[in-house]
């Protein structure tokens, strides 16, 4: 899992984000998300309505990658208005675990793509290394599988899965 420091020594305090957050494992990155529901409708005019909105869009971005909130690195917020950070946050704090709070940025921007979208956010989440999967590779036999392993654990590299390690035991 990320490990959030909030506050390193000599940094100034924050305010709703770490400073730091250190991670290792598959990168997910989510793009910026808008407050357009699933018909492609507008989530409404409020901007607590249209963050709520953003905040579903990217918890299902983050499902369908398998990780969850917990597993956030950063997020950055663009905001139409930065008058409405206060309802945004309001809105994050129901998504975002309070003691995880990931490396933030919060750009004010003159517009957005539509200009009925009062935020947009994307995030970048790390999903860690994942014990052996099986998966099809040079080495495999007819009607086996071998084990492959994602960066950082031991094994032989497979030419086949570029970046990936192999249990040097399935092959035997």
């Amino acid at each position: 899992m990320p490990v959030f420091i909030e506050r390193p020594d000599g940094l100034p305090p924050v305010n709703g984000f770490s400073h730091v957050v250190t991670a290792s494992g598959t990168m997910v990155f989510i793009s910026g998300q808008v407050p357009l529901g699933p018909d492609g409708t507008l989530a409404g005019a409020d901007v607590s309505a249209q963050a709520e909105q953003v905040f579903r869009n990217l918890q299902g971005a983050l499902q369908a990658a398998g990780v969850s909130w917990a597993h956030v690195v950063k997020l950055t917020y663009y905001l139409t208005d930065i008058a409405d950070l206060p309802a945004v946050r309001n809105v994050r704090d129901r998504y975002l675990p309070a003691d995880r709070l990931p490396a933030s940025s919060l750009v004010q921007v003159v517009a957005l793509v539509n200009p009925a979208f009062r935020l947009e956010i994307d995030a970048i989440a790390v999903r860690e290394d994942m014990e052996a999967q099986p998966v099809s590779c040079c080495f495999s036999t007819p009607g086996r599988s071998s084990l492959a392993r994602l960066p950082g654990k031991r094994g032989a590299i497979c030419p086949s899965l570029a970046g990936h390690r192999l249990d040097p035991a399935a092959h035997a």
